[in-house]
């Protein structure tokens, strides 16, 4: 039987090799007679031998095939700069060393692309990593839900510590403490960035030592059940610091030690505090009297935590105008009697703490409205759409926020407590912020117990107001808002048989509560009495252009979207009424009810 080379297998492709392919005929003395020669021991060697030169000359031929490609032709520094592209884009970039055997040795020959190093089903990855990184500095990440490898991931990694620069650990497991113990009690003089969170019993935390001196560079950290807050030398060091969870009661911190940290974030520019709690929360600690610190590189604020913790850091420190401010607060005291809560338990009288709340220009405040929206938000630049209409809904990302929640162990469905129109006139006095703009969602509860002429005086410089109230019985009538908005004489005013505001005595600027208001929007409040709301609304325009003068007295936007009008034929009646009587003295008038859409 006659042996070709056509017969042999070709061990990179698994196919059967053809002479056409490689453009080489058989060697002569194979074609010879003798068949001792092709059958003997040293015959098969000769052929082996004579099966690797064709291969090395294929291999040849397919590099010089290849190195063709215009992509290959590239310099070497500008394909790493393409696979590091794809590296940042895509995580599976792996599969671009499956190309060719040049994109392969390029790919795993450049430091750069293993700096970053996954460890998901396995640490196969994380070993190819370090070995290929060589000396770079290396950036590790467990999956979150594979931190049951972090024992075999120190194991790998201890030799090489010393270049993570950053290292993101995951949720560790408890039978894992020792491993991050282990790794954690080495020096890293090259890490920034420091991610971890541990799984813990209830109100359970470890301590974490992270002395300067084996973190010299570290900047940002992001862990949770973790107490690092009793080393007031690192947290001096830090940029960026997110604390999840931290109950200060296993691993103890009191209200001091807690002030006495933040105090020390002189160079923090972001600050996350969630959960984060101290071990004497409640019970009022008395603490010495000290100079506010200014946190001035604060970018950005979000604290979560027991009210009476929130105002003893706020007596301490001074947050930039320029940061971005957001509390929630838990409270466990009684509700006033608007139903609300009040932030006197969290903002110091003198707000000496907050100098942002002296450039606010807008606020939207929601008392008593849905479980997850109670919230007083400000804003120190106006909104700059044309018409604060409800179909758009607050505005987001507010300058500064206050919210009020009950304690998780208080045994309540709706954990969010109403904030209310006290706690808005509390924090924005008279005299203290420019306000431009009020949004107020509120309940009828709180209509009828606020005092909207001593509200409105607060804020004179108002130009747009538009309140909201919930669909609930009994809303108030809206005829009492234009009353409130209207002139205050020295003599005192009267209403006639309608209820018509009737102004009496001396008239000037200084009675007007709301000066320089342009725009008006009320919702959802009542038209039981549309007699007296059409003559009151009329006798409000018609002070406010005799006080001011025709253009200053003039409104830009007054629209009413109330509810009680069950009858079409009476309602079209009463918008006949009201807009002939405010279209005068308004721009744009428009009298709606909450059954009928109108389109602006």
């Amino acid at each position: 039987m006659d042996i070709s080379l056509a017969s042999c297998l070709d061990p990179l492709r698994g196919t059967r090799l053809r002479p056409p392919f490689y453009g080489l005929a058989p060697p002569e003395h194979l074609s010879m007679a003798g068949s001792s020669l092709l059958h003997g021991k040293d015959a098969r060697l000769q052929l082996r031998a004579i099966l690797h030169e064709r291969e090395r000359e294929l291999q040849v031929l397919r590099a010089l095939f290849k190195s063709s490609a215009a992509i290959n032709k590239l310099p070497q520094e500008l394909l790493v700069a393409i696979f590091r592209e794809l590296q940042i884009q895509h995580t599976d970039w792996l599969d671009v060393l499956r190309v060719c055997r040049h994109w392969f040795v390029v790919g795993s020959t450049a430091a750069i692309l293993w700096r970053t190093l996954w460890v998901s089903d396995s640490t196969n990855l994380l070993r190819t990593g370090l070995a290929r990184s060589r000396a770079a500095e290396v950036e590790i990440v467990i999956t979150k839900f594979l931190s049951r490898l972090l024992p075999d991931v120190t194991a790998l990694i201890t030799t090489h510590v010393h270049r993570v620069y950053n290292l993101e650990l995951g949720s560790i497991p408890r039978k894992c403490l020792p491993a991050f113990t282990d790794i954690m009690r080495r020096d890293m003089p090259v890490l920034r960035t420091l991610q971890v969170y541990f799984e813990t019993l209830e109100d359970e935390d470890i301590a974490l030592e992270l002395p300067p001196a084996r973190f010299p560079r570290l900047t940002d950290v992001l862990i949770a059940n973790i107490q690092i807050l009793t080393t007031p030398a690192i947290v001096s060091q830090l940029r960026e610091i997110r604390i999840l969870a931290c109950h200060g009661r296993s691993t103890p911190i009191t209200t001091a030690t807690f002030v006495h940290a933040i105090r020390a974030m002189r160079n923090v520019k972001v600050l996350c505090l969630k959960d984060v709690y101290a071990c004497d929360t409640g019970s009022a600690p008395i603490l010495p009297a000290m100079d506010k610190v200014g946190l001035d590189q604060l970018r950005t604020l979000v604290v979560h935590t027991h009210a009476s913790l929130v105002q003893a850091m706020l007596s301490a420190v001074i947050i930039p105008a320029t940061a971005n401010v957001s509390f929630t607060c838990l409270v466990s005291d009684a509700p006033q009697a608007d139903g609300s809560h009040t932030l006197q338990a969290v903002v110091p009288g003198d707000a000496e703490c907050l100098p942002i709340l002296s450039e606010v220009v807008e606020v939207s405040v929601t008392t008593a409205w849905t479980s997850s929206d109670c919230e007083l938000a400000g804003y120190t630049t106006p909104d700059d759409r044309p018409e604060y209409d409800t179909r758009y809904g607050p505005r987001l990302s507010p300058d500064i926020e206050f919210r009020l929640r009950r304690p998780e162990d208080a045994n309540e469905s709706d954990f969010w407590l109403p904030l209310g129109l006290r706690d808005l006139t509390y924090v924005f006095p008279r005299g203290r912020a420019p306000l431009q703009s009020l949004i107020i969602r509120t309940a009828p509860a709180v209509v009828s117990a606020t005092d909207w002429a001593d509200l409105f005086s607060t804020y004179p410089a108002l130009r747009t107001l538009q309140m909201t109230v919930s669909d609930e019985e009994d809303a108030p009538c809206a005829s009492m808002i234009f009353a409130a908005l209207s002139p205050r004489s020295a003599a005192g005013s009267e209403t006639d048989a309608h209820g018509a505001l009737q102004i009496g005595g001396a008239e000037d600027a200084d009675t007007i509560p709301c000066p320089n208001l342009r725009c008006l929007t009320l919702v959802g409040l009542s038209a039981s009495d549309p007699d007296s709301l059409v003559a009151t609304a009329g006798a409000y325009l018609e002070s406010r252009k005799r006080v001011l003068g025709a253009s200053e007295g003039r409104m830009d936007r007054v629209v009413v979207n109330l509810k009680d009008h069950d009858d079409e034929a009476h309602f079209y009646a009463v918008q006949a009424a009201f807009e002939e009587r405010l279209a005068p003295l308004v721009d744009y008038v428009a009298y709606r009810t909450s059954y009928m859409y109108y389109p602006d």
